[in-house]
């Protein structure tokens, strides 16, 4: 029997399109340190649960970027 897989890291585009920022920023968050990643081989990824984090500190700074459907309490 299959299960619905749950993801447990973004890769950089995914991370991107949910945060709704660019990659120029994620990575001068990442270079700051506000941002945790890891390389799995040749790939950056961060968990779901520093992006959690992450995104928790940059609420206000995010929500007032993202489509107005999204600032409705629905959770990507």
């Amino acid at each position: 029997m299959l299960t619905k897989f749950e993801a447990r890291a973004l890769a950089i585009p995914d991370f991107a399109r949910w945060a709704s920022i660019g990659r120029s920023k994620i990575y001068q968050e990442i270079q700051s340190g506000r941002l945790k990643a890891r390389k799995i081989g040749g790939r950056t990824v961060i968990a779901i649960e520093d992006a959690r984090d992450w995104f928790d500190a940059n609420a206000k700074e995010v929500l007032a970027r993202r489509p107005t459907e999204l600032n409705q309490g629905k959770e990507p």
